[in-house]
């Protein structure tokens, strides 16, 4: 490192350095200046020798001398706390890449037990023998079926709950498990003894008769389709049981790396820098995963992740935490026409407006991956 480029950046330093680099040239020439020939200054016995009189120039040199010292003691202590800094960055990055080695090992704790088909079985028929333990990300995918499917017989038990309360709702469920209004034990015993018929026939008579009470046929046709599908699944993880055992430690250490991040000292570690970071640790998540952050977050179990007010965490604007997110994945936002574009603007109001997000992004630097894209219809985010 050059320890004087740092008088590049402080201006006063190069200006101490030429009155120190002026005093030693004024020091050269004194004797001269002051032993010319005039009728106002003499040297003889009664004013000194010129020796004598002439030490008085020694001062000059030794102002010079401390500033040069001064100057040279400041760039080196800037050197220093520029190093300094420079470590403090270094071991931040350190331990933000082993938080994330640690965040992989919470993904992989993620378990499920898999039925595996059989070359002899039929299409819907699942062999005892032929078990698999699986892990990891992949658990995403049914972590969001199964909240699809709360949602979904929630819209025929709740009909009347406004879409805010039913993903709240919904969540809830699927976090801690069912309660006594909705999903409770009498109703998630008898969905699970459903999925113990193999014949997809007997088992959609099976379900419709749980909600017998209910006329919206339709959604009880998707709910049966839901769970027959991933029977396989719900049979090994039965659904409605919450999942707060499993999920607790993974949001809990995910919301601990992007708070490290985003709430260090700009000094150590500048803005656009942050955002490379988080962006490596976004790129771990699944979409699938950003929407259950999303969710989580939404449902005022992980309302830190964006809170109002300029003091508050601003990790899902500020940072861009669930960029990535697909709303036409998610069942509350879907539509049932073939317009999708109307699903990602509902996304935007919920997003900004249901949840009174405040420090939207811009046009050029959106919160969702979506608005990027040029089909995108135009949208007044202050409206």
């Amino acid at each position: 490192m050059k320890p004087f480029h740092k008088i590049k950046q402080y201006p006063y330093l190069a200006a101490l350095a030429l009155l120190a680099f002026g005093t030693i040239l004024f020091a050269l020439v004194a004797p001269w200046l002051f032993t010319a020939h005039t009728s106002s200054i003499a040297f003889n016995n009664e004013t000194g020798a010129i020796g004598d009189t002439f030490g008085i120039m020694n001062p000059f040199i030794a102002i010079a001398a401390a500033l040069i010292t001064f100057a040279a003691f400041w760039v080196q202590y800037q050197a220093n706390q520029s190093m300094q800094n420079e470590n403090r960055k270094q071991q931040i990055i350190t331990r933000f890449y082993e938080m994330l080695k640690i965040h992989r090992e919470n993904v992989k704790e993620l378990e499920w037990i898999q039925t595996i088909y059989s070359p002899k079985a039929t299409h819907y028929q699942i062999p005892d023998e032929e078990l698999s333990t699986r892990q990891g990300r992949p658990k995403f995918n049914y972590y969001l079926t199964e909240f699809d499917l709360i949602y979904k017989i929630l819209d025929i038990l709740a009909p009347k709950l406004k879409k805010c309360e039913k993903i709240t709702k919904a969540y809830s469920i699927f976090y801690y498990g069912g309660e006594n209004n909705f999903f409770d034990y009498k109703l998630r015993n008898k969905l699970f003894q459903s999925l113990a018929k193999t014949d997809k026939k007997a088992f959609s008579e099976e379900v419709k008769n749980i909600f017998i009470s209910h006329s919206n046929s339709e959604k009880i046709e998707i709910i049966i389709e839901i769970l027959f599908q991933n029977r396989k699944y719900f049979i090994s993880q039965p659904p409605f049981y919450g999942h707060f055992e499993e999920l607790h430690n993974y949001y809990r250490h995910l919301f601990l790396m992007v708070k490290t991040i985003a709430n260090e000292d700009e000094k150590f570690i500048p803005y656009s820098e942050k955002r490379e970071l988080l962006n490596i640790l976004r790129a771990q998540l699944s979409n699938k995963e950003q929407i259950m952050l999303f969710y989580n977050w939404f449902s005022g179990n992980g309302s830190e992740w964006e809170e109002n007010g300029d003091s508050g965490n601003h990790f899902f604007t500020k940072y861009r935490m669930i960029h990535n997110i697909i709303p036409h994945l998610m069942v509350p936002f879907k539509d049932s026409k073939k317009d999708t574009h109307r699903a990602y603007v509902k996304i935007i109001r919920y997003f900004s407006y249901c949840k009174s997000v405040k420090n939207y992004g811009t046009k050029d630097d959106p919160i969702f991956e979506f608005e990027y894209d040029k089909n995108f219809p135009s949208f007044d985010y202050n409206k």
